[in-house]
């Protein structure tokens, strides 16, 4: 199987209210990150029947309209991959959402 494999980038807030860990209480509340979105491609073929910055202008189209710049509630990394991988914009094989670049979860078709 060939993977392509896009990455983009928008800056949104969310909270996590029902934080149940003292320790990172601050999470409770609203607060912002660069979300970092990693995304792959099911291709057919090694001759680029997905083109890479067709796809990445897809999904950064789809972030800008529904995440960037956005309060997202309390939607989790997870949360947002589910949404992304399940929209159908692309034939997604996974979609990974990181905060800051560092720590996130990925969702798999």
């Amino acid at each position: 199987m060939i993977q392509l494999i896009i990455q983009a980038r928008f800056e949104a807030t969310h909270s996590w209210p029902k934080c149940p860990f003292e320790e990172v209480g601050f999470l409770r509340f609203r607060h912002r990150h660069e979300f970092w979105v990693k995304a792959r491609l099911r291709a057919n073929h090694n001759d680029r029947d997905v083109e890479f910055f067709i796809a990445k202008r897809t999904l950064k189209d789809y972030l800008d309209l529904y995440f960037h710049q956005r309060d997202l509630g309390s939607k989790s990394c997870e949360m947002i991959a589910e949404q992304i991988v399940n929209s159908d914009i692309l034939p997604f094989i996974s979609v990974a959402v990181y905060e800051d670049g560092e720590n996130g979860a990925e969702v798999f078709i």
